[in-house]
């Protein structure tokens, strides 16, 4: 599986994380999300990946992320498509369920 780093953008402020923690850090982090060019840029390297996985920060809090999903699944039909996810946004049946429709394989917590 590869990874399509949406940003380091999240919208919990977990303990365990890696990611966005000063702790972990030997520099200052400048949070920010990656703009849809530098993702297409990524997905278009995508050719040779037996799957991908959208991963940052947190893609849920992406307003494209659907848009960018069925980019991937209609450019790469036979690659698995992932979210790595903290899962907050899926307390909204509805976005659980537009995920799904839209044609998304795994979601990872």
């Amino acid at each position: 599986m590869t990874g399509i780093d949406v940003g380091n953008v999240c919208n919990n402020n977990c303990i365990m994380c890696t990611q966005l923690r000063q702790a972990f850090c030997k520099t200052k982090l400048e949070q920010k999300m990656h703009s849809k060019s530098d993702l297409l840029k990524q997905i278009e390297n995508m050719k040779s990946a037996a799957g991908i996985a959208f991963t940052g920060g947190e893609p849920t809090i992406r307003g494209d992320l659907f848009e960018l999903i069925e980019l991937v699944k209609n450019r790469f039909p036979e690659k698995r498509i992932c979210l790595l996810t903290n899962g907050r946004m899926l307390a909204y049946k509805n976005y659980g369920k537009e995920l799904e429709k839209i044609g998304l394989d795994e979601i990872i917590i």
